[in-house]
């Protein structure tokens, strides 16, 4: 995670990105203890602190989800795609996670280009075939012939 500069120096964490880390992971734990609003608190400042890394806002948009706020929860993903840091596993999981939410709202139609793209950033891991799994339950795009399985 990368942070600001100077706001590291004042907490005097410059040199050590575990309280970063331990952050993270602690509004992870409050989500899974079933404490949204407390996870949302965390998040929101581990934004603050690292603004280009996707950990908080993918953290804000599960948090977001949780409490019922689907629109403030897609915002979230979303600027969790346009983080600076990340790998294909996270960025995947950004928009695997916007589909999903776009099916909550009853979008299938903005759901279906989210995991397309999930899946064409991680085609062989578990985020890509997440997302593909959820493409098969879509129903076919209008205008284009179904593909019949055997």
């Amino acid at each position: 995670m990368s942070a600001s500069p100077e706001l590291l120096r004042l907490l005097g964490w410059q040199d050590d990105p575990e309280p970063l880390h331990f952050l993270g992971e602690a509004g992870f734990l409050l989500l899974y203890l079933g404490r949204p609003k407390d996870a949302l608190t965390v998040f929101d400042g581990l934004a603050a602190l690292v603004p280009n890394d996707p950990t908080p806002w993918l953290g804000q948009g599960d948090a977001l989800v949780e409490q019922g706020r689907l629109k403030p929860a897609l915002e979230s993903y979303q600027q969790a795609a346009r983080a600076e840091r990340g790998d294909a596993r996270t960025l995947a999981s950004c928009f695997r996670r916007q589909g999903e939410v776009q099916l909550r709202l009853r979008r299938a139609e903005r759901a279906r280009p989210c995991f397309e793209q999930a899946v064409s950033i991680d085609p062989q891991g578990a985020e890509g075939q997440a997302a593909k799994e959820l493409l098969s339950r879509l129903p076919p795009t209008r205008g284009k012939p179904q593909e019949h399985r055997s």
